[in-house]
């Protein structure tokens, strides 16, 4: 067996590789269409950027800290009173702010931010996050096309990614690419490259590797 049969990628696919680098694209461009709500800082559009920059510094809080005049508050947890200075779904917690929705997006923000110097933008992170979810869909769909269903053109198959790019919900998603959006994301990204390593693990002779 040669390399690019292991791998699932074989000669006379490449309608179906071209149909995921479209699906990609797409994404991509959902997602940037998100940039003109970028301006509001206390929005929900920079929550994963302050975590970045609180692990940067150490600490597992958020490094956009509570408005003075929120914490002078005798319940700051009120709602009727907290509402000009609260952050959008971000837990207050002995002055500071946390995030809930777990630390995955940082995985792929904070070594951009150390590297470029700059932050990824949330859309930017999540139209990754898709994107590269679904090349492990991909991968996951040619081997069991090769092994189960060989029959099915490259075209064909292409389709069926694109079809299983909609019905995922991805588009719909992403469109806005909030703080809830992305680790939600970023989860089914980690679960579809979690199938395609249990496909590996159990259809190979050195499946244990994966």
């Amino acid at each position: 067996m040669n390399p690019s049969e292991r791998s699932g990628v074989r000669p006379g696919m490449a309608p179906f590789w071209a149909a995921l680098a479209a699906c990609a694209l797409i994404l991509f461009w959902v997602a940037n269409g998100a940039s003109v709500f970028e301006g509001d800082q206390r929005d929900a559009w920079h929550h994963y950027e302050y975590l970045v920059d609180g692990f940067l510094k150490g600490q597992t809080s958020l490094s956009v800290e509570p408005a003075p005049e929120l914490l002078r508050l005798r319940d700051p947890y009120d709602s009727t009173q907290n509402g000009p200075w609260r952050l959008w779904d971000a837990s207050l917690y002995h002055g500071k702010y946390y995030l809930y929705f777990g630390p995955t997006p940082v995985l792929l923000m904070l070594p951009w931010r150390v590297v470029t110097g700059h932050h990824l933008p949330e859309r930017l992170a999540v139209a990754a996050f898709a994107a590269g979810g679904l090349a492990g869909l991909a991968l996951l769909m040619a081997g069991v096309r090769r092994r189960h269903f060989p029959g099915v053109g490259p075209l064909a198959a292409g389709a069926i990614l694109f079809a299983a790019m909609c019905a995922s919900w991805l588009p719909v998603t992403i469109r806005r690419p909030d703080v809830w959006e992305l680790p939600l994301v970023a989860a089914c990204a980690c679960l579809w490259w979690g199938l395609y390593f249990l496909w590996r693990c159990l259809g190979s002779e050195a499946g244990a590797r994966w």
